[in-house]
Parts: structure tokens; sequence; C-alpha cells
């Protein structure tokens, strides 16, 4: 027997139906007699299938026990990687010996770090999301003679960065090419 993998509102319809059908307000309450932090509005939202942000460490471990999921399945269901052990547990003895310049370094490369996996994180959802939309049978696109499939973008990509070089924003011409016009059609705007 195969289990489609839970969407955060599945976790969240469950932790309803196993506290008494119970709306926002009332898990927010019931989550706060068990010394757990949880915002009725998010959970509203949740269960309406509306919540688009990134869910906060505690909103997941409420959520966990009101549910009574294990807490690695309702990250999952969020689309976040389980956290590891808490950072400052792992940070070597004597690092506290560092310099304020030694420091800053360590800091920017750290934030550096969550910064990109936050991105990355961001863009596997975004993928996800647009491979689980249904398209429209009537928009043209489809299989072509050299065995291509062609979709018509409605949007156009932008880069991650803002750091890129210069050059590379101003690109008038799809990455994949060595020139404009290799791809006819990719350079109309």
């Amino acid at each position: 027997m195969t289990h489609s993998k839970r969407t955060l509102q599945d976790v969240a319809r469950l932790a309803a139906d196993r506290n008494g059908g119970k709306g926002g307000r009332a898990l927010q309450r019931i989550a706060e007699s068990r010394g757990l932090t949880l915002s009725y509005a998010t959970v509203d939202r949740i269960l309406a299938g509306k919540y688009e942000s990134r869910p906060q460490r505690n909103t997941i471990e409420a959520l966990a026990v009101l549910s009574e999921l294990p807490l690695e399945e309702v990250y999952e269901a969020a689309g976040i990687p389980l956290p590891m052990a808490p950072f400052s547990e792992q940070v070597p003895e004597g690092a506290d010996r560092l310099t304020v310049d030694q420091r800053r370094v360590v800091l920017d490369v750290i934030r550096g770090f969550v910064r990109d996996n936050d991105r990355m994180a961001d863009l596997e959802r975004r993928i996800e999301d647009l491979a689980g939309d249904e398209r429209d049978p009537d928009v043209p696109g489809g299989p072509v003679s050299d065995g291509a499939t062609t979709r018509p973008s409605d949007r156009r990509l932008k880069l991650l960065s803002e750091d890129a070089p210069e050059g590379l924003k101003e690109m008038p011409y799809a990455a994949d090419e060595q020139r404009p016009g290799d791809d006819p059609g990719e350079d109309q705007h």
C-alpha cells in the first residue's frame, strides 16, 4: 500500500480532527495549554489552503504534537528539512577567542549559507508547484517534429542573486545559446 506525501494542510486537518474538529483559535488554546506556540491565523490559513509562507519551527512542532505525527513527517509536509542540532552546540571549544574580524568572517559565511539554503528551498517549492500545475489543453504547445516539447511562458525568470555579474543580467538570449538567435523564437520578448 502506497501513501502519497502529506501536505501541511493535511497535517493541520489531522490536528483539527484529533482535537474535536476545532479551528484555529481553539487549536491555539490547546497548543498553549501544552506549552506550545501556535498562531490561530496561521492555522486558519493552512486549513484553508491559503498559507504561502515558510512555517516557523514552533508552528511545525505544535502541529506535530496536535496531529500526533512524528516531527520528521510534519517537517517533510512543510517542505523544510528537519533541523540538525543547534549550531551553537557544535561550535568548537575556544571559539570565544576569535578576534572581531575572524568572528565577522565566520558569521558572514554562515549567513551566506543560510541565505543560499533558503533560496534553494524556495526554488524547490516553486519547481514542485509548477510541476503540479495542470496545464490548459487549449494552450498551444506540445511535441514538435524534432521531438522537443514547446511550452509558452508567461513570465520571465529572474536571477536569484543581485550580485551576479552585470553582463549576465543583461544577457538578451537564453543561457543555453552560444549567441543570440541559436534558438529561434526564444529571443523574442
